[in-house]
Order: C-alpha cells, then structure tokens, then sequence
C-alpha cells in the first residue's frame, strides 16, 4: 500500500467533506452545489424504503399494482447503490451484498416464467435485505466509512461517493445541517488547510468524525404558540396536550423564567398564546426545535382555514432551551435547516426568470397574445416561487406538480415515466459544462487568494478565457483545457488544493477520453433516474400518509428543483431562439439529441482509437476528436 496514496485521498477526503459542513455565507455557493448534487443516499434509508414498500404490499394498503413498481424500482435503486458504495463493494460485509446483487439481477433481468419460483426469487431477496439491514444502521455506516479511508488506497472516484455517502449518513442519523457547521468551526483541526496535516494529525481530523456517534439526547424546549379553544381547554384539563408529543403547562419556576425574559421575548400576554414546555430527542439542539416546532404548525394548519390566525405566526419566534442546571439560552424557532435549504434563487435561475419576463414581453408586443407555451412556463414557475414560504412538504408537492405540468404535453405512458424519460437526459447533456462551471467556480475563488494571482498558467487561462460578469467563454475554456501543456501545469500549480486539483484531473480525463466520457454520462443518466423514482415514492406517501415523514423532505426537494430549473432552463433558451417552438418539440429534442449524443461519443471513442493506431504506425492523419461538440452537444431539430 503507498503512504503517499493513503495520505492524499484522506487529504481529499478531508477538504471534499468539508464542503457539507460549510454553510455560513461566505462558502454558501460551493455549498448549496454540493446539496444540489449529493444523489448517492444512505443506504440504511434505501434498504428502510424497500423494506417499507414490501410491508405496504403485506398489509394492502395502497394500490397493490403501483406498489410493485414501486418495489421494482425501489430494488433496482439498491443494486445501483451496492454496486457503487465503495463499503458495499470493500467492507466486511461485502460478499454478502455481492450475493444479493446477483440475487437482485437474476430477478430483475431473467424472464422466470414459473410465478410460484419468482415469488420465491423475490421473498430470499425481501429476507436477506430485511437481514443485511439488521446488521448495519447509520452508526455503524459512519464507523466503517471513516475506517475505510483511514486504511486503504481509494480512488478520487470511491472518495467522491464516499463522502456523500457518509453525509447522507449523518443526516439520516439526526443531525442538522446547521448543528454540523457549528460543530467543524469548534473543532479547530478540520479548519486547517489539509496539506499542513502530517500523517497523525490526519488520523486524528477522520476519527473526530466518529465522535458524532452517540446517543440523542433529552431536550427541554419551551415555545410560546397560538392554540384554538379545544385545545386551550385541554391543556387546561389535562395539564398538557398530547400531539406525538406532550406539550405541557409550566411549572411556576418555568413561568418565572419566562417572565424575566419577557422584554428580549416579546410573548404576547393574552389571547389565544400560550407558553408550553416540550421534551424530545434528538441529535442537536436545532433539529430538536425543528421537531417540535413542524409537529405542531403540521396539526394547526388546517385551524387556518376557518380561524383568524396565519400559519406562520401559529409559533413565536422566539423560544427558550435548557442548557444547564441553572440557565435557559433564547433561539429561533426558525433557525433551522428550513432556512438553509429555502434559501434565494441562485443566479441562473434569476437569469432564467429575467430572460422568461423579457421572451414574455417579446411575443406579448409582437404577437399580442401570449402561446400556451409561455403560459406553462409562467404557471410552472409560479408554483416553485410561491411555496417558498410554505411547508417543506408542500415545497416538494409543489415543485413536483410544477414539473407534471412542465411535461403534461409530452407522450408517456405516465407520469413518472415522462419525468425519468426527459429529466435525466436534460442534466447528463449538460454534464461537462456543469463541471466546467464548478472548476470555474473554484478556480475564481482562488483567484485573488494563496498567491495564485502570481502563477501565469492561472493568469493566462482568465486573460484567454474570461467574459464579463466573471464569466467564462466556454469553447475558449475547453480549447485551453484541450492542449496538453496547460492542463498539465494547472494541474501541477494547483496541487496544494486538493480539490481543485481533484476537478482538474476530473476534466482531463473526460476531455480526452470519450469513452470514459460517455460512462459517465450513463451513470448519471441512471442515477438521476433513480432518484426520480424515490422522490416520486415520497411525493404519494405525502399525498396518501397525511405528511407523516420523518426524515428530511428538503433534501429531495433541493435536488427536485435543481431538476425543474434545469429543464424550464433549457426550454426557455430554445423559446428564445425561436418563440414558436412548442414545449412538446423541445422535450423531442431533448429525447433524441441524448440518443444520438450516445451514439456521437461512441463514435468519437471510436475514432480516437483509429488516431491512435495511425500514430503508432508512424502515419500522419488529418482526423481529430470533436471535443467541443462532445462538451456541448446541439440540440437535434431546433
């Protein structure tokens, strides 16, 4: 095993993390990217959502057709998952998930004929899943992860999922997002630049990832909250409330620490407000003001109906949490990861709402009458925006209905086989100008940072490539990053950042290899897929289960949106082009110019291989790998 090898990936790994536990302002674009793109989930919540969905089927709750899809798609997700987790494939229980990989393909791709061996096929699957998830949980997950990278030689690639991987991990255990921020800033080794770390001081920075390993604890929250009559009334009688949680009356004591925090409070005297004491666990002081905070606005929503009371008043923001013995410190109820998640537009989807008001005007002053696709456009981001201030459960049924109704004119079988047909194919077309964007990004972070500025090969790439606004003209980026020599000694300059040095091997190797190129491409393609699928499963449950969701909902929402920007992104950038195109022919478009972007790249894989064998021979040959088409493929018909 190489030292050096084992040292740099645990360097990568450190700095690449890192990036999850960065939410303050001023990292906050790397971040909410990294949210945007953590598709690889935990596995504990994959294997929990098959095993839920089997039960589902058991009981005869639901549509009993529908929920074998679901059980399909949901056993395809944990082939994919098993088959990339660098733990599934290298861990302790690896031959394990080997055996149920096989298990899960023979009865995924075999055509068995004999029903009564199929369901025997599928209950061997439904035991051994039900079994290998007794034998692991998020605690474990998060041990072995660390102990994975602390003792073998990875790739950039195992390390890349890893991390989401464990991320997901910590989120599926209870923490906030807000909570682990907080938590990297106190621990002073993991804001060190990683390069000064020596082998020792890196062991200690990953073995304090597991002292996040331990026991919820017991919160003592008091929230200050609007309560219609039947529920005053029985507070009255009972001395609490009892909604999943009990939120009861203070104790005289409590009452006078109220009372002498009343001014910073500003608890309304009278009314219908009450101060209520709640206990709970949870795994941070943050995610437990969230629990109890959603538990109740969920049960008071519908009082806003017939009541004269808003929502989003129902609870004070302002509440009080038990520290020590003697103290009470002040929070918001809002501070939470609600807030990290809802945040602003990012500056492409400002620009997508500004070119769309200008192609709105354009055709209004033209034509004087506005098409329906311009009507679907204007509706479908109506819906996005205007759930910003709603619930995270109807942000994600919003934002899902926006999308139904983006692909409503587009032939599909159903729903969800119009959305897995055109969204993935939207966001793996435009895989390497996403990359070229966040090299970019990385590369303008540095720029006036570490002495950069004094290294020509960076100061040449921003003279020879730079546009207003701190943009970037993409052909001259990938012409720059095309020739041998500057990506070489970018990459050679940039070495102290492991990331950025992680993002430019990254770009060389799909630049210039079209073979790896078009795989990559293909695995997104079939990622994203399977997350449609899940974020499909948690949408019903939503509709059918009265919001009763434990885990995080804005997780797939924040991905869900990045999705419908995308798509409403594309569409409005070919309606500008040419206004009476149909929504309908861009999806064509999108279908077709991803089978034939297939197609071109196995072609120019191909060709490669000929140029290859030409120069080898000592030939000369005019023929040349279309790499620019490669990073920016047209759009077919339009």
């Amino acid at each position: 095993m190489s030292k050096e090898k084992l040292l740099g990936g645990q360097r990568y790994f450190i700095s690449k993390i890192m990036e999850y536990f960065s939410n303050q302002q001023s990292h906050s674009h790397l971040f909410y990217k990294a949210l945007q793109e953590k598709r690889y989930d935990s596995l504990v919540l994959i294997f929990d959502e098959f095993l839920e969905i089997e039960k589902d089927i058991k009981e005869g709750t639901s549509d009993k057709s529908k929920l074998k899809n679901s059980l399909h798609s949901s056993l395809k997700v944990i082939s994919f998952h098993c088959k990339n987790n660098p733990w599934a494939l290298k861990g302790p229980l690896s031959r394990d998930i080997k055996h149920l990989v096989k298990k899960i393909s023979k009865y995924l791709t075999t055509d068995i004929k004999d029903e009564q061996e199929k369901s025997k096929l599928l209950n061997t699957i439904k035991i051994s899943i039900s079994s290998l998830r007794k034998n692991c949980n998020s605690e474990s997950l998060i041990s072995e992860y660390i102990d994975l990278i602390l003792n073998n030689v990875l790739t950039f690639k195992d390390i890349d999922l890893l991390v989401q991987y464990l991320t997901s991990e910590f989120l599926n255990l209870g923490y906030s997002l807000k909570f682990l921020g907080e938590w990297k800033q106190q621990n002073k080794i993991l804001n060190k630049f990683t390069k000064d770390l020596n082998e020792e001081e890196l062991s200690e920075c990953l073995l304090v990832f597991k002292d996040l390993i331990k026991e919820s604890r017991n919160y003592r929250i008091i929230i200050n909250c609007w309560l219609p009559n039947e529920l005053k009334q029985e507070l009255d009688r009972e001395g609490f409330i009892g909604i999943h949680y009990k939120y009861r009356k203070l104790s005289d004591e409590e009452q006078i620490v109220i009372e002498s925090k009343m001014n910073k409070l500003n608890y309304p005297k009278a009314g219908q407000y009450q101060s209520l004491l709640v206990e709970v666990e949870a795994y941070d002081k943050y995610k437990a003001i969230e629990k109890v905070v959603k538990n109740l606005e969920s049960y008071l929503e519908m009082y806003k109906y017939y009541l004269d009371f808003k929502k989003s008043a129902a609870v004070n923001v302002n509440c009080l949490l038990k520290y020590s013995i003697e103290e009470w410190i002040q929070l918001r109820t809002d501070d939470t990861d609600t807030q990290i998640f809802n945040k602003s537009m990012s500056v492409r989807e400002n620009e997508d709402i500004k070119d769309f008001l200008l192609l709105r005007n354009e055709i209004r002053i033209s034509e004087g009458d506005i098409s329906t696709s311009i009507k679907q456009l204007s509706n479908s981001l109506g819906m996005i925006k205007e759930s910003i201030e709603d619930t995270p459960e109807n942000r994600l049924l919003n934002s899902w209905s926006s999308l139904e109704y983006i692909l409503n004119s587009y032939e599909g079988k159903s729903i969800i086989g119009k959305i897995i047909d055109i969204v993935p194919k939207v966001i793996a077309l435009y895989l390497v100008k996403d990359r070229m964007n966040i090299l970019w990004d990385r590369l303008l972070k540095i720029k006036k940072s570490r002495g950069y500025q004094e290294i020509a090969i960076i100061n040449e790439l921003f003279q020879k490539c730079s546009k207003e606004d701190e943009k970037y003209d993409k052909n001259k980026l990938v012409e720059f990053l095309s020739k041998e020599e500057n990506i070489k000694s970018l990459y050679d300059n940039v070495e102290r950042d492991t990331v950025l040095h992680r993002e430019i091997a990254f770009m060389r190797e799909i630049l210039w290899d079209m073979g790896k190129l078009k795989k990559q491409v293909e695995t997104l393609h079939e990622l994203i897929e399977h997350d449609l699928t899940r974020i499909y499963r948690v949408r019903n449950k939503l509709v059918h289960s009265e919001n009763n969701i434990l885990f995080n909902v804005d997780i797939f929402t924040i991905r869900l949106n990045k999705y419908i920007t995308s798509l409403i992104g594309t569409i409005i950038h070919y309606l500008k082009r040419k206004p009476d195109l149909h929504i309908s022919e861009v999806l064509n478009s999108i279908h077709e110019t991803y089978e034939w972007y297939l197609d071109f790249l196995e072609g120019e894989k191909e060709k490669a291989k000929e140029i290859e064998k030409e120069k080898s021979k000592g030939k000369e040959t005019d023929k040349s790998v279309d790499i620019k088409t490669a990073s920016f493929p047209p759009y077919l018909y339009m």
